[in-house]
């Protein structure tokens, strides 16, 4: 017996997104399977994005309102 994969995907969670892609990219014909791995990879970097922090491990940098406001101040200057 195999276990699933934890970072698989539902058939219609990919088919929606997928649909999602094929919409936002004009309607296409014939970019069905490009747009499936589309939708794969737009599925799990938003996972990724959502695992919390594991003790040691290095993250990135993460921005605060004052980076922004600092950011803003310059470009208006």
């Amino acid at each position: 017996m195999s276990k699933s994969r934890p970072t698989a995907f539902s058939d219609y969670e990919v088919r929606v997104r997928a649909y999602r892609i094929w919409e936002r990219t004009g309607r296409p014909e014939g970019c069905a399977e490009e747009h499936w791995r589309e939708a794969l990879a737009e599925l799990e970097a938003e996972r990724q994005d959502r695992v919390p922090p594991q003790p040691g491990v290095s993250q990135p940098p993460t921005r605060t309102a004052a980076d922004a406001t600092a950011k803003s101040e310059e470009e208006a200057a």
